[in-house]
């Protein structure tokens, strides 16, 4: 069994993301953490032939859980409702103690190590912060009211007393001892299941963080974001028109998040550092600014 391991849900229609993260974690894997993909039985022949790499274990979605869903729910796919169900079942595998919880949407940029995820051998970091800086936008301040809802909701069931909405959207690392205590203190004693528990709130890194907190099994040690995360398209352009590289964002994250559910168009499946046009704004734009402040005092000082 090994202490730490990568794992990644995905499935065919990710396979070319899927395949980008595999070559981005060969290259930057200085410690070879061994890479878990979960897949659905039907996709595995897909990626068994179509992603060569010596450190990928495959494994189907349904050796993983019996518990998933069959067909789409009133407001949830089956797709977007069984890859949480996976992600927190993984465990039941038995082939590690704790697990980095990757999406397909994702790459490294940067070499890595274990000790970029683990502080001892006992205790790994985790994301754990109270907002995303994007949630502070006209366009995306309705999620600072769905996720205080849906941890409030969580709270409520597993009788956690918090004044702060701590959470992560993923990209965390998830201890074996936690996801068992859940398990076994949680869910069976309530009666439930893993769709029960995605009937009552789909969020399941909520619920993982939350009983995090609760039980106590786990020392915390919190970080703000292993990935940089593009949610939105409007988040990446405002990105390149600073002129962020991805050199820059190397400096501070593991990787890249190009989140996979922009609308209309997907994203990218790489980031593209600015292109001359970007440059030629932003210097143009730097250059009137100081122009017009110039001009601005030297009227000013005419004008006394």
């Amino acid at each position: 069994m090994d202490n730490f391991v990568l794992f990644c849900k995905t499935y065919a229609g990710d396979f070319d993301r899927a395949r980008f993260l595999v070559e981005s974690i060969d290259k930057h894997n200085m410690d070879n953490i061994p890479l878990y993909f979960s897949v659905p039985a039907a996709d595995l022949d897909l990626f068994r032939n179509g992603i060569k790499s010596d450190n990928l274990i495959l494994v189907t979605d349904e050796e993983i859980s019996e518990n998933l869903y069959r067909s789409n729910t009133e407001k949830f796919s089956k797709g977007y409702l069984n890859q949480q169900i996976i992600k927190l079942t993984f465990w039941k595998l038995g082939v590690c103690n704790h697990y980095f919880a990757l999406d397909s949407d994702s790459y490294f940029i940067r070499d890595f190590y274990l000790n970029d995820f683990l502080f001892d051998e006992e205790t790994p970091y985790v994301n754990l912060f109270q907002w995303e800086d994007h949630f502070l936008d006209t366009d995306f301040i309705q999620w600072v009211g769905i996720y205080k809802n849906n941890i409030n909701t969580i709270n409520a069931h597993i009788g956690l007393e918090t004044s702060k909405c701590m959470t992560c959207p993923g990209f965390t690392t998830l201890s074996v001892k936690v996801l068992e205590s859940f398990e076994n203190e949680f869910l069976i004693k309530k009666g439930w299941d893993y769709q029960k528990l995605m009937d009552v709130c789909p969020f399941e890194f909520s619920w993982y963080n939350q009983w995090l907190i609760k039980c106590g099994l786990q020392r915390i040690m919190p970080v703000t974001g292993f990935f940089k995360v593009f949610h939105y398209k409007k988040l990446y352009k405002e990105s390149r028109k600073k002129l962020v590289k991805e050199a820059d964002i190397a400096s501070m994250f593991l990787g890249i998040i190009m989140q996979s559910n922009w609308k209309p168009f997907p994203p990218p499946i790489k980031y593209k550092d600015p292109a001359w046009y970007h440059y030629s704004n932003y210097y143009l734009e730097k250059f009137f600014t100081r122009a017009y402040y110039k001009i601005r005092k030297i009227l000013s000082g005419k004008n006394r």
